[in-house]
């Protein structure tokens, strides 16, 4: 588990001065301001000024917070949450958010034969999955039922204590039937951007040159003094650095680690780091296919991997050996899950057992690229 370093520029008071305008350099390109569609996080820390979810996280840490609804209520076993929704709200179109729209939004990411989902066109909602279980028929909301203008029933297949934490994805953001409906699979793409309820309005996307949000006044909770954001892309966690020393932007994210001690003794910078780890790196290995499909050569690859020499060696100070997909500080991980020590006898023995005492060969397939 390893923290992500933000440098954010002292440069930034003169922008804020002048034309009130934040230049923000993260690792990539969006692939979609659609949220339910994105499986990135380039794509999601754009989106996330343009549209809310319904529940939300607090700011700088995990706890819940009313979004764009103000309040959340369970029946005696879980199995049906009613929410309250924000009253006075607008999406950046004018058109109203009310139950209508967060149910249009609810059975587009969960109903497979939704009229405007536009699953033909290629658009697939993958998240929903991921935290859903599936769409409806597969997964665990049943249907979403209207009580009034600005309150909604969800009806679950299964009793989910922690619904709010999965409605507090970005993933599930509202936007507005009226686009949607408007543009249709071009919704989310340069072309079109997307419209939310957030505190700035999609303005451009010039693909490879830069993403612009601008201030939206009306916003309902967040008063900004920024004007607008402009977003760039910057591959190479270098040349983010050079970008923000140079003052050509004003935050960046996702540098190397080994870069921080350049990057504290810089009298021009200031280092933010998140208080917990929010991300898990890990080896995936296919049980239904040999010879990962013996546990006793999965646990033969647990024992052989060293986590101390890769944190060391990879993440310094900024990582900690992880012991399962769940980092501390979040809902889910278990104190008494210790994972398995670094032992490579203990991993020829049980490669022995499993019939490959001389081992075997295979291919690992990695991510190029830094991904939040």
């Amino acid at each position: 588990m390893y923290r992500v370093v933000v440098v954010l520029s002292l440069f930034l008071g003169i922008a804020f001065g002048s034309a009130q305008t934040l230049v923000f350099g993260q690792s990539g390109w969006p692939v979609t301001l659609d949220t339910g569609t994105a499986q990135d996080g380039n794509s999601r820390m754009v989106s996330a000024q343009i549209a809310e979810p319904l529940i939300d996280l607090e700011l700088g840490g995990t706890g819940l917070v009313p979004g764009l609804a103000t309040s959340w209520t369970p029946n005696a076993d879980a199995t049906v949450w009613t929410l309250e929704l924000r009253q006075g709200v607008s999406f950046h179109d004018g058109t109203p958010f009310d139950a209508e729209a967060a149910k249009f939004n609810l059975d587009r990411f969960n109903d497979p034969d939704h009229p405007y989902g536009f699953r033909d066109d290629g658009k697939a909602y993958v998240p929903w999955g991921w935290i859903f279980g599936g769409p409806v028929g597969e997964g665990l909301l049943a249907s979403v039922e209207i009580v009034d203008d600005y309150t909604i029933e969800l009806h679950l297949t299964d009793s989910v204590g922690f619904l709010p934490v999965m409605l507090s994805s970005g993933y599930f953001a509202m936007h507005s039937p009226a686009a949607i409906m408007e543009n249709g699979p071009d919704y989310g793409t340069p072309m079109v951007g997307s419209v939310g309820t957030g505190p700035f309005v999609f303005s451009e996307w010039i693909e490879g040159e830069r993403v612009v949000l601008e201030r939206n006044d009306d916003h309902w909770g967040v008063d900004s003094e920024l004007e607008r954001i402009v977003i760039i892309a910057i591959e190479d966690p270098a040349a983010r650095l050079a970008a923000v020393r140079s003052g050509a932007v004003h935050i960046a994210v996702n540098l190397n680690p080994d870069d921080l001690d350049v990057i504290e003794s810089d009298p021009e910078l200031v280092v933010s780091m998140p208080s917990t780890a929010l991300n898990t790196g890990y080896l995936g290995m296919h049980q239904g296919q040999p010879p990962f499909d013996d546990v006793r050569v999965r646990q033969a690859v647990a024992y052989a991997i060293d986590q101390e020499a890769i944190v060391a060696t990879l993440y310094g100070e900024l990582g900690v050996g992880a012991s399962q997909f769940m980092p501390p500080g979040l809902f889910g991980s278990a104190e008494e899950i210790t994972g398995y020590p670094y032992d490579p006898a203990k991993a020829r023995e049980r490669l022995a057992e499993a019939g490959y005492p001389d081992g075997f060969t295979t291919e690992l397939l990695y991510m190029p690229v830094t991904r939040p």
